[in-house]
């Protein structure tokens, strides 16, 4: 060790330089430099500025940024890139312990073997290590001990996230995941999420066959091959498919709760009605106009889209589990749009119905429904996807950095 090796006067001038900058007895600036030697050649300036950074970064004190560069001189290169890796990674501790920050960063402060070795995210043996550190205040989740902590280190370390696992129902989450908050029970009992998805998005497929039975006047006018029947048979085929073959294809879907499903069903029936009428109103004319072309040319896009991104997310969770069961797992999605943002398949869906929307849409009155209904799909998702975004990139520190929530390249 250096402590050991005599110093020339240029090495003990740097250890002065570290333990004044620092404010850190020699044998710690030794010890830093054994583990650091390049830290002989940073300036006061260079030193101060990195600590800085990975107070900024990490946001913690100056004082609290000192002692975990110390612990890991490390920090202390290429500092942005491995503050932020520390900043996720105690993140994720705070969610896993649901303790708060103040408490994560002194035990992390305090226990100096979580900040060892190479990399400077904390791994799940780590959040194990500091779940058993707070066992004896009391304050340690019910079921976040080190053996369920320990049993998903290998699915962390492969890079998923696992829902569904047995180690995830604490404080009455049975999910683990970004919906993983406690229900209230106001949203009443839940039902099995294969027949509640069924059965909320049907309304949008009978709704509209009950008008036109009620309407065969202006149904008998809906030829496939012009403007107005191709814009109907989109509308029917993508919840011919959300209703009826999606639900076979889901695999261990989570429980819905009752209210949920209630309010689903209600817009899809009102969403359906709302559209059908529309549609059978629409001009009976079958010159085809550029605006139907690219309209329906990106509902088919976004319709391809969104099935291959489920199909993308379906082959990342396990088969069996049931309907009712919530089981499975998550892992980081790769492939087509994926690549650009989280959300892809809520991304496929917007354009999907903004594409719908663009060829539907006419000058009359009420003519703006699909237009309506493309809105309120964005106004939905977007959200959804950021939510879903900032917790895969709070839990999964090697996340991919690049992609974006909702919006390629943008947001």
């Amino acid at each position: 060790m250096i402590a050991a090796q005599p110093l020339d006067d240029a090495q003990r001038m740097s250890l002065e330089v570290l333990t004044n900058t620092l404010g850190v007895p020699l044998g710690t600036a030794k010890t830093m430099v054994f583990r650091k030697r390049a830290l002989l050649g940073l300036t006061p300036d260079e030193l101060l500025d990195r600590v800085r950074t990975v107070a900024d970064v990490v946001g913690v004190t100056t004082d609290q940024a000192i002692e975990m560069v110390t612990i890991q001189p490390g920090l202390l290169f290429d500092t942005q890139k491995n503050a932020e890796a520390l900043a996720a990674g105690i993140r994720a501790i705070c969610y896993e312990l649901q303790a708060p920050k103040a408490e994560v960063v002194t035990l992390i402060t305090r226990h100096q073997s979580v900040l060892h070795g190479r990399q400077m995210h904390l791994s799940v043996a780590d959040i194990a290590h500091l779940a058993m550190l707070r066992q004896p205040t009391g304050r340690i989740a019910e079921s976040s001990s080190s053996s369920t902590l320990r049993a998903r280190a290998g699915a962390r370390a492969a890079g998923s996230v696992a829902p569904g696992d047995s180690g995830d129902r604490r404080r009455g989450s049975a999910q683990y995941s970004p919906a993983a908050a406690p229900r209230s029970r106001l949203w009443g009992p839940s039902l099995n999420g294969r027949l509640a998805w069924a059965t909320q998005e049907l309304p949008s497929l009978l709704a509209p066959l009950a008008l036109m039975a009620a309407r065969p006047e202006a149904a008998a006018g809906l030829a496939p091959l012009t403007p107005r029947g191709a814009v109907a048979c989109a509308f029917a085929l993508h919840y011919a498919h959300r209703a009826l073959v999606y639900p076979l294809l889901m695999r261990a879907p989570k429980p819905t709760a009752v209210t949920v499903w209630a309010l689903a069903a209600l817009f899809c029936a009102a969403n359906g009605l709302t559209q059908a009428a529309h549609v059978l109103s629409m001009p009976d004319d079958a010159r085809w106009a550029p605006r139907h072309v690219v309209g329906l040319g990106l509902w088919a896009a976004g319709w391809l889209a969104n099935l291959r991104a489920d199909a993308t997310l379906r082959a990342l969770r396990p088969r069996g589990g049931g309907g009712g069961g919530g089981g499975g797992g998550y892992g980081v999605p790769r492939g087509g749009l994926f690549e650009l943002v989280t959300a892809a398949n809520y991304l496929a869906e917007s354009v999907e119905w903004a594409g719908w929307a663009l060829a539907a849409c006419t000058a009359r009155p009420g003519g703006l429904a699909p237009a309506a209904f493309a809105v309120a799909t964005v106004a939905n998702l977007a959200p959804r996807a950021r939510s879903h975004h900032a917790w895969l990139r709070a839990r999964i520190p090697a996340y991919p950095r690049d992609r974006r929530a909702f919006i390629p390249y943008l947001w």
